[in-house]
């Protein structure tokens, strides 16, 4: 008598597939409206919110950081909370504090910001570490202690902290403990001319103050439409190849001569829920047919990064997806035709013991 497998992928629902794509879709456009240009950069805050993780934006003055989150915020029908952290900001402030009522002759607990869905940490290397590491049981376990007792967190719980990369004085690095409980990390770069231009246009056309504003944005979901899409993104088959890629990928890191300490078992755990949740968002109807028995293939890790071998076109490597970019944050997974012939040859170079691994393609059925 076989018994079933708990951890066996449920099939999803093709309706289900179609529908959370076009809230995801919808969602893009709406921070699109106040966020000019940065298409890459909303699709990846809209990967973290997916995945259920944490958020650090970086760049320079200007660009929109905080534009972003609020934009965000605005489709999001939650409480959100912003901190503004300074060099004097305490602990207290943060995850909040008790104190006597004299009425009462009672301890009273107050809660800070951080009981909230969406959290703004703006500019958070500007508070000291004791104040840094405030966050750290919040983020990690969705709760917070407070005289001995513990607080859950609302759900879902996400932190988008903004960072400003080129000024040091006054501010504060984070520690290493509290990066480590960021999925991704995103930068934010300068608009292309035409996004320039339209940016300007919007700003000073009828208007006072040299702002965008989030006005124009809609509320679209509530929270438990967003718990909803992370459970549907959380039954994204990953095949077996795969999570060895990403295995093999930070284990890598841990004994390169260029980097004095390799990335923790969280490494491959992160690259996994950002490739999974982006598969979810881009797949759509071909990742139901798949479920559906129509094609039955998953996804892969195979090839590396140096090495020859398969079809090429225009002298490039055709890849399903690139789990890490160059900038450091993980992509995810895509799904081009691949011809029989290409998925046997990538399946027998899985043998050989390359460490430098970057692609993953569509190769065996589902795990």
């Amino acid at each position: 008598m076989t018994h079933p497998d708990p951890t066996a992928a449920v099939p999803l629902p093709e309706e289900k597939l179609l529908h959370s794509r076009q809230i995801l879709e919808t969602l893009r456009r709406e921070m699109a409206k106040a966020v000019i240009g940065q298409s890459t950069v909303i699709d990846e805050v809209l990967i973290g919110l997916l995945a259920d993780a944490h958020v650090l934006i970086e760049g320079v003055p200007g660009l929109g950081k905080t534009l972003l989150v609020k934009a965000l915020a605005r489709t999001f029908g939650g409480d959100t909370r912003r901190i503004q952290f300074t060099p004097d900001l305490m602990p207290s402030d943060v995850v909040g504090h008790t104190l006597f009522d004299t009425v009462t002759a009672r301890f009273v607990t107050r809660q800070g910001p951080v009981f909230t869905h969406l959290l703004l940490a703006d500019e958070i290397n500007r508070a000291p570490a004791k104040t840094q590491s405030a966050l750290l049981e919040a983020m990690q376990e969705k709760q917070v202690t407070l005289e001995g007792e513990t607080s859950l967190l609302p759900r879902p719980f996400m932190v988008l902290a903004t960072q400003n990369p080129i000024e040091h004085e006054g501010t504060y690095p984070l520690p290493e403990a509290q990066l480590d409980r960021f999925l991704l990390k995103i930068r934010i770069d300068y608009p292309s001319e035409d996004e320039e231009v339209a940016l300007t246009r919007q700003v000073t056309c009828a208007k006072t103050g040299a702002d965008l504003d989030v006005d124009a944005v809609q509320t679209l979901i509530d929270p438990a439409r967003v718990l909803e899409l992370q459970q549907l993104a959380a039954q994204v088959t990953v095949d077996d190849r795969v999570i060895a890629y990403a295995v093999a990928l930070v284990r890598a890191t841990r004994d390169a001569p260029g980097i004095a300490s390799g990335a923790g078992p969280r490494g491959p755990i992160a690259l996994v829920r950002a490739a999974r949740a982006r598969a979810a968002r881009r797949t759509g109807l071909r990742h139901a047919r798949r479920h559906q028995g129509r094609r039955p293939t998953g996804f892969a890790a195979s090839d590396h990064a140096g090495g020859g071998g398969g079809n090429r076109r225009s002298g490039r490597r055709r890849s399903a997806a690139r789990l890490v970019r160059p900038g450091g944050g993980p992509a995810a997974l895509r799904t081009p035709q691949v011809s029989t012939g290409r998925r046997q040859a990538m399946a027998r170079r899985l043998c050989k013991p390359h460490v430098g691994i970057r692609y993953a393609h569509r190769l065996a059925p589902p795990c």
